[in-house]
């Protein structure tokens, strides 16, 4: 036969070595029982909040989503969850016991207790869920950094096609809102094959590295962007740029890699290291495409190529219903 005048002092005794916080409400919505757990973390004794509401010690409480869980368990004897994700912290609870004292985190659950007496009480458990939420914000970082790695060339550092093309149909639409100008340059290093087979891939690779590092310094505004097209062709947006004053940027990025001075003895357009440019611009109308103003600026590099490379060429005036072959 079972001794109920021990059961009290060994659940007293369970409720202040389990690892959570607990609090019992009693009917009339006194603090009952707050557990070591709490009063090591909160800085209140049980001494100091036993025969107390809650709100009395923590104001912040009152009319909290906490004390409408724990009048509606008193009440209506339904139980609550409170997620840390909608409730922040309820209870100003931090982790002395650890060199880094951090705030605790808290997932929270609600419990209505029906005593003998008829009586309801309430039951209040308090999760450390720090470990938990630390880790989901790690996991976030850690996705949004391959998100954004994702769009990052590995090579150069530079932005890479699959961004390019994000970013540059988000800028042709708002030049279509807007009514505005977009530029885009197409630019290639000239007889690059030629410089892989005469200094190595390695040489290549850093030369891309060098390439890519150039155009974006040059890039003044902060809306411009250059990207890693393919292979050793670059692409550059200018939102809201002007065709002369593309062309004049085009000219300034062939000039800065002229300058660098790279020795290419394979090359047929010049002792160094040197890029073929090619411009388009246009003001978005309605139906217009974003692809036929980035064709155009390819067709612009392709006569720059067939006519010696080296140079700028721009498809002025392009008229974006003019099939390829036609405008070469």
């Amino acid at each position: 036969m079972g001794h109920p005048h021990l059961a009290a002092p060994l659940l007293l005794e369970l409720a202040h070595t389990v690892n959570a916080g607990l609090i019992l409400i009693d009917a009339e919505g006194k603090v009952q029982l707050w557990n070591r757990w709490l009063a090591e973390r909160s800085g209140v004794s049980a001494q100091e909040i036993q025969g107390r509401r809650l709100e009395e010690v923590f104001p912040h409480l009152a009319n909290s989503r906490l004390a409408h869980a724990v009048q509606t368990a008193l009440q209506q004897q339904l139980p609550a969850i409170l997620s840390q994700t909608l409730n922040r912290r309820p209870f100003p609870l931090q982790d002395h016991l650890h060199n880094d004292a951090h705030p605790i985190e808290q997932a929270i659950t609600i419990a209505p207790l029906a005593r003998e007496s008829g009586h309801i009480h309430c039951l209040i458990q308090i999760q450390d869920v720090t470990a938990a939420v630390r880790r989901e914000q790690q996991l976030r970082e850690q996705a949004q950094q391959l998100q954004a790695l994702s769009n990052i060339d590995g090579l150069t550092g530079v932005a890479n096609r699959r961004s390019f093309d994000a970013r540059f149909q988000e800028e042709f639409q708002r030049a279509q809102r807007h009514g505005s100008d977009i530029s885009v340059l197409m630019l290639d290093i000239d007889y690059f094959k030629e410089y892989n087979d005469c200094y190595g891939h390695q040489a290549g690779d850093t030369c891309l590295t060098v390439v890519a590092n150039t155009l974006r310094r040059c890039l003044q505004r902060g809306g411009d962007f250059v990207a890693r097209y393919g292979g050793e062709e670059f692409a550059v947006v200018l939102p809201g740029a002007s065709h002369g004053a593309a062309c004049k940027l085009a000219s300034s990025l062939q000039q800065e890699i002229s300058r660098l001075g790279i020795p290419h003895a394979n090359s047929h357009a010049a002792s160094h290291l040197s890029i073929s440019v090619g411009v388009a611009t246009h003001t978005p109308q309605r139906n217009d495409r974003a692809q036929d103003l980035l064709r155009g600026a390819d067709i612009a590099l392709y006569q720059a190529k067939r006519q010696g490379r080296n140079r700028v060429v721009s498809a002025d005036a392009l008229d974006l219903t003019v099939q390829p072959e036609k405008l070469m």
